[in-house]
């Protein structure tokens, strides 16, 4: 796994929020910094806005749930 997709999947495992839009806030600001990384081409950004859209837009509303969700597509990015 690269180093900066690493970096935020160790974030998002590290989150205990128990509200579903603290969880989302913070999976966005972590995924506005993944975004800012260098290292990443135009199908990395994809993948990070599908997680945008599936986590933080339209998300399932659990955070555990979010979770599962946000660590499964994060590792589509390797």
């Amino acid at each position: 796994m690269r180093p900066q997709v690493e970096k935020f999947v160790n974030k998002v495992n590290g989150l205990y929020e128990v509200d579903y839009g603290d969880f989302k806030r913070k999976v966005g600001q972590y995924l506005r910094q993944l975004d800012q990384e260098e290292g990443l081409d135009a199908k990395d950004r994809l993948l990070i806005n599908e997680i945008r859209n599936q986590v933080v837009f339209m998300g399932p509303g659990d955070v555990e749930m979010g979770r599962k969700l946000t660590l499964e597509l994060a590792k589509k990015l390797g």
